[in-house]
């Protein structure tokens, strides 16, 4: 949306969605294979929603900054592509990582934009004008999407979740059709004015964990800067819905350094905040998560004239909240400011900033997400080598002033723009798009009313959510059937390389997916979160493959599948089965009844005299202490020779048994570490391989846990 930052390191910026153009082109370049780079770029230049730096150039005045552009091609503004909703944009068979991801579920997208005009949000503008899908079309790809992956969870996508026409249809028809399996829906962007009784209990059947509102300023005064018109009834009419239901956790997100702030809206903000926490007391112990983000004016929104808030004036807006909010219930954390400047600075500037992301890279700036790595004072150094001024960046606008983005038309006037940076001055809101036409820009090009859905009719919610609807909210109060009675297998199977990387949760999670994917009868565990009823043996340590891995399962009454086949096809190509019995008895759990596991290393040939000599070593030493960092910082202390079974050279690969003492064990990479000296950088490099697993007697026989069936 800004560009020009990455202009002298990028050759093409497609504007705007990207699903329907990403394709043209790819078509353009495999139809022009054999031009040269240029002449392919010519030709690109013709598709209207490219951006392609080389052919504008920036044009300054005698104080070097910048007026305008000159540009070499005929349409010289780049105009931003906008898709409607169409079902073959959206994937049936998404792919499903083996290891966990941060959005680890379906993602429904079921509108495109936002039609409430909150003057901070560049997505709220970017986006427009809002679409909405279908309920047929979304339902169609939950069901598609659920079978093909097996996830337990969607989440319904959007700018403002609350606000799609036919959200009580959509959730009616999505929880009517997922109501009592393991399938749960999330909402993750509700608005506290469009919240309602019916989306409580409905959202309410999956996993409650947390409530979010984004007030985003304290003072009604500021929020009608912002054009953000929430009021504290709202806030309170959602609490009374959400507290009784059972939701103990409640996440404010507010913004500091807004336009026209005064240390009186802090103030305000400070009241607010604390008003909530008191008005949750009577629920017992609420927890309360205040977030505070500094405040960055964006380009395209009615803000990119304002100027960025300084260090100083951001740090005494956080002291006054630290002084004025309570803390009994509430934590309250706030994102560094320096990183909010470095973040505007990019935002907001231009072609210059090329320059100093080299020079950044160049001086070792790597991985700013992470606050241990982000150095303010660095990048303040590179700016400086730059001759870029950051203050004439940061600083307020001029009404007429030219901007590196106006090269890139998003279909909302500038007048527009203006028009509302001076009401939001004026303390003026502007209406709901849905409400009536606001003459944005868009209107000439699109008719965004026959963007929306029309409403349609939906079975009520009192037909879903009887007074029975409690027990089936958290499925922990339904009777559980005798599980001694259910049928009961164990099963042996083997981790193949592929694996190596998966955790034990990774496992776990493949297997529910593939459980839900392919509508095996395996019984469920009761409770807020429902996972299949497996028990495993001790969980195989990060990296290694192994050939004697153990779990039992309980299947669901009545079972009469095969469990083999069952097994086989749930396993995939990750996890091979070796061997299923059924149990018939009372048996000792695999956790109790394993005490020992034996390994085999492969080790490199000119390294083998080096491992030879370090387990004379070991054999020779009478004590090797480990310590092991526990909780709060305590050290805990234990000698590592008593968990050695054996350890000795087998041709070329190292043998080690590990015993299991009082249900303790010694690491693998302790023993790497404390009698081999390698460390974990080189640790990992080894072929680690679990060829042995089962209870060892005193007389040395090793007895396997599918002998005691």
């Amino acid at each position: 949306i800004n560009p020009e930052p990455l202009a002298e390191l990028i050759d093409i910026f497609q504007i705007g969605d990207g699903e329907e153009k990403i394709l043209e082109i790819i078509d353009n370049l495999i139809k022009h294979t054999k031009l040269s780079k240029k002449e392919k770029l010519q030709e690109l230049a013709k598709v209207e929603t490219l951006y392609i730096p080389r052919y504008y150039t920036p044009v300054y005045d005698t104080d070097n900054k910048l007026i305008s552009y000159n540009c070499s091609l005929e349409n010289k503004v780049v105009k931003k592509a906008v898709v409607m909703p169409n079902q073959k944009n959206y994937p049936f068979k998404p792919l499903v990582p083996q290891i966990e991801i941060a959005h680890n579920r379906i993602a429904l997208e079921i509108m495109r934009g936002c039609c409430r005009g909150c003057r901070f949000c560049q997505a709220g503008f970017y986006y427009r004008p809002i679409r909405e899908r279908s309920v047929e079309d979304i339902i169609e790809q939950a069901e598609k999407a659920c079978e093909s992956t097996g996830y337990n969870e969607m989440t319904l996508l959007s700018l403002s979740t609350s606000d799609y026409s036919n959200v009580n249809k959509l959730i009616s028809s999505l929880y009517k059709k997922y109501l009592n399996t393991p399938i749960n829906v999330s909402f993750p962007s509700i608005r506290a004015e469009t919240f309602t009784e019916e989306i409580a209990d409905v959202a309410g059947m999956g996993r409650i964990s947390s409530f979010t509102f984004a007030p985003e300023a304290g003072s009604d005064r500021l929020r009608a800067i912002i054009n953000k018109p929430i009021k504290m009834e709202a806030i309170t009419k959602v609490l009374d819905i959400i507290l009784p239901r059972g939701w103990k956790n409640i996440k404010l997100y507010y913004m500091i350094g807004l336009p026209f702030e005064t240390d009186e809206d802090i103030m305000a903000m400070a009241k607010m905040i604390n008003e909530i926490s008191k008005y949750t007391k009577s629920y017992g112990r609420i927890n309360i998560h205040v977030s505070i983000s500094p405040f960055n004016p964006k380009p395209h929104t009615p803000f990119q004239w304002a100027k960025q808030a300084t260090l100083e004036e951001l740090q005494h807006k956080v002291d006054i909240l630290i002084k004025n909010v309570w803390k009994k219930n509430v934590r309250l954390d706030w994102r560094n400011p320096e990183v909010s400047v470095i973040e505007a600075i990019f935002a907001r500037g231009g072609r210059e900033l090329s320059a100093a992301l080299v020079e950044g890279f160049k001086n070792g700036i790597r991985f700013d997400g992470w606050y241990e790595h982000f150095d303010y004072n660095k990048w303040m150094e590179v700016f400086k080598t730059c001759a870029i001024d950051t203050d004439y960046i940061l600083r307020e606008r001029d009404d007429r002033e030219f901007m590196p983005w106006d090269i890139i038309d998003i279909g909302i006037t500038k007048e527009y723009l203006l028009s509302e940076w001076h009401k939001s001055r004026e303390l003026s809101y502007t209406k709901d798009c849905r409400e009536g036409c606001n003459i944005c820009g868009l209107e000439k090009e699109y008719n965004c009313a026959s963007l929306l859905t029309k409403k349609e009719e939906y079975e009520p919610f009192a037909n879903l959510l009887n007074t029975e609807m409690p027990k089936m909210t958290n499925k922990a109060d339904a009777p559980p059937p005798h599980k001694q009675h259910l049928p009961k297998f164990r099963i042996k199977f083997k981790r193949l390389s592929d694996s190596r990387f998966m955790s034990q949760r990774d496992i776990i999670r493949f297997l529910e997916r593939g459980i839900n994917r392919d509508k095996i009868e395996i019984f469920y565990t009761r409770g807020f979160h429902p996972i299949p009823d497996f028990s495993f043996s001790h969980p195989l340590s990060f990296g290694f493959t192994s050939e004697t891995e153990f779990a039992d399962v309980i299947m669901k009454e009545g079972y009469s599948g095969n469990i083999e086949s069952d097994m086989q096809k749930l396993f995939g190509e990750i996890i091979e089965l070796v061997e299923v019995k059924r149990i018939d008895k009372k048996i000792q759990s695999l956790m109790s009844f394993l005490n020992y596991n034996k390994y085999d290393i492969t080790i490199p040939e000119q390294e083998l005299e080096y491992f030879k000599e370090k387990i004379k070593t070991f054999d020779d030493a009478s004590t090797i202490i480990v310590r092991r960092k526990r909780k709060k910082g305590k050290i805990k202390e234990f000698n590592l020779k008593p968990f050695i079974e054996e350890m000795k050279i087998v041709e070329n690969s190292l043998s080690i048994g590990i015993n299991y003492i009082d249900s303790q064990s010694v690491r693998m990479s302790e023993i790497f570490e404390l009698v081999f000296g390698i460390s974990n950088e080189k640790y990992y490099s080894y072929h680690i391989n679990k060829i042995a697993s089962g209870n060892l007697q005193s007389d040395g026989e090793l007895i396997s846990p599918m002998e005691i069936i």
